[in-house]
């Protein structure tokens, strides 16, 4: 079974309600909550919430929508079903624990107990370590896979990217600008 647009979509709230952090006076204060975390058939819910996490980090919903309101995480946890290497599958899958190995060692405390700014700063500074010159090997490989695959998942999907055009049948990979229009005009609802 493959990841359809209703599934997507219908599924966009689910991703935030992994999380207990929206609709709270102290956002910072509050751990990751592990419960409401459900329709993953790859994570568990461990790591389905501090993917989810993560990937609010990366794109939090501003005046757009951010990865948790595009169903990022769940779209990401089909393609681990259905798509992903055993190799892709395992360094994702990994990923989690390694964050929390490094959230220890940085700061002396897990990854989920850290305040929102706290967990915010770390994937900061991880970012810049990773994304370094050179590629290294090992959590920064798993960190920059990651951090690719959600950026993709997310600006392709329909809620954030308000070009998107449903394109049945052939691949069209060199249309000229005003062809796009065209394709966009007849597809909207």
């Amino acid at each position: 079974m493959g990841v359809t647009r209703r599934i997507l979509l219908s599924t966009g709230g689910l991703a935030l309600a992994g999380l207990s952090l929206s609709g709270c006076e102290n956002r910072d204060a509050i751990e990751l909550d592990l419960s409401d975390v459900t329709g993953f058939s790859v994570f568990d819910r461990a790591t389905a919430t501090i993917l989810l996490d993560v990937a609010d980090l990366m794109i939090p919903r501003t005046d757009t929508p951010g990865a948790g309101d595009t169903g990022t995480v769940l779209y990401l946890d089909q393609l681990m079903d259905h798509w992903a290497s055993a190799a892709s599958r395992a360094e994702i899958l990994g990923f989690p624990a390694q964050l929390d190995s490094h959230a220890r060692q940085s700061v002396g405390r897990a990854f989920r107990s850290l305040s929102r700014q706290a967990r915010f700063r770390l994937l900061e500074d991880m970012d810049q370590a990773s994304f370094a010159e050179g590629e290294r090997p090992g959590f920064s490989a798993a960190y920059r896979t990651l951090k690719r695959l959600v950026f993709h998942i997310h600006y392709t999907s329909e809620a954030a990217n308000p070009d998107y055009v449903a394109v049945p049948g052939q691949y069209l990979g060199d249309v000229s600008a005003a062809e796009f229009r065209a394709l966009v005009d007849d597809a909207r609802f």
